[in-house]
């Protein structure tokens, strides 16, 4: 957030300051020892905490810092022998240590980079003794400080994590893969049932076909029976027929007899022997 004005009170050599940015570019000229530093110096201890004793150079007075941002929100910090605190839009916080209030740092914007534990970097904001940023500085810390600025460590990270879950999932595939010749070895034993799927799978079919079958045999085999018993009956026929027909035979020849006897007393008209041969026959 950019900031719209600041004013020191108290603060090294400023007994009340008010200073107006600009929205582009701001520079603070002026003579030695007249309080430019000591702007430079307000600025690192509203937005980090950064605290000297020496600050202070009014007595016992607390010094006091405000800041407007271009959106209306004020900041104040105020800090004294028996003070310390900072009020954001009316709303104060105390006894926070060394680490700003996190409702200024999101309001400003503004958090020291954590190079390493115990280390910290001051993107914003430049000493008047300090050299130029990181050139002062050993080539290890160098690389650090860019790792954490450019997000390096970040993918150092990421691409460990990465290693180290693709090494955990190659593992895990192998597993799998034993797994699967492992259980293919056990299956071995049941490979008709593979081979047999079709047939299985059509065993409702058979199994109607049979139904149907046995429903046809039993049908045929009643029409068997029932032909077995026409048998017997026409059997039977064919013997009455015969005892008929033999009987017939035995009546044609007694009255073929009778016709010729010579001893019958009376013979039978021609006619009426003639008649009853044919009803015989």
């Amino acid at each position: 957030m950019r900031l719209k004005s600041i004013r020191l009170k108290n603060f090294q050599s400023h007994k009340d300051t008010f200073i107006e940015l600009s929205k582009s570019f701001n520079c603070v000229t002026g003579s030695w020892h007249s309080g430019k530093s000591s702007l430079v110096r307000a600025l690192a201890f509203l937005f980090y905490n950064d605290w000297h004793s020496s600050y202070n150079r009014f007595g016992n007075e607390p010094i006091e810092i405000t800041a407007t941002l271009e959106d209306g929100s004020v900041i104040t910090r105020i800090k004294g022998e028996n003070i310390n605190k900072v009020i954001v839009n009316g709303l104060v916080f105390e006894n926070f240590g060394n680490t700003l209030p996190e409702e200024v740092s999101n309001l400003l914007g503004i958090v020291p980079l954590q190079v390493d534990v115990d280390q910290q970097v001051f993107l914003n904001v430049s000493q008047q003794d300090d050299g130029l940023f990181l050139l002062s500085e050993r080539g290890p810390y160098r690389a650090k400080t860019l790792n954490k600025v450019f997000g390096v460590s970040l993918v150092d990270t990421a691409l460990r994590n990465l290693s180290r879950d693709k090494k955990q999932c190659m593992g895990e595939i192998q597993e799998k893969k034993e797994r699967i010749k492992q259980l293919s070895k056990e299956l071995e034993p049941f490979s008709m049932l593979l081979k047999n799927k079709e047939r299985l799978l059509n065993a409702e079919g058979i199994v109607k076909e049979i139904e149907e079958i046995a429903s046809r045999l039993g049908t045929l085999k009643d029409i068997s029976n029932k032909l077995k018993s026409n048998k017997s009956k026409l059997t039977a026929l064919q013997k009455e027929e015969k005892t008929f027909k033999d009987q017939l035979e035995e009546k044609y020849k007694f009255l073929a007899s009778i016709n010729s006897c010579p001893f019958c007393g009376k013979e039978l008209e021609e006619g009426q022997i003639k008649e009853l041969l044919e009803r015989f026959k």
